[in-house]
């Protein structure tokens, strides 16, 4: 997913959002979706995306 909110126009900076969820407790090679992910923000860098950050997200945001 691609995070866009000016106009492609416009100088801007391309973010892709990378949900990283933990592994499940059986098997932790499996990823729980159930679970809330760490949102990680990944910069475009023109060929690849570097780490920029990561995004808070609350527990009743997650939820709704």
């Amino acid at each position: 997913m691609i995070l866009k909110w000016k106009p492609p126009r416009e100088n801007s900076i391309d973010f892709k959002l990378e949900l990283r969820f933990p592994p499940t407790a059986r098997d932790q090679a499996l990823p729980d979706y159930t679970a809330k992910p760490v949102f990680v923000l990944m910069t475009n860098m023109g060929r690849n995306y570097d780490f920029f950050d990561t995004m808070v997200v609350t527990d009743e945001e997650w939820e709704a």
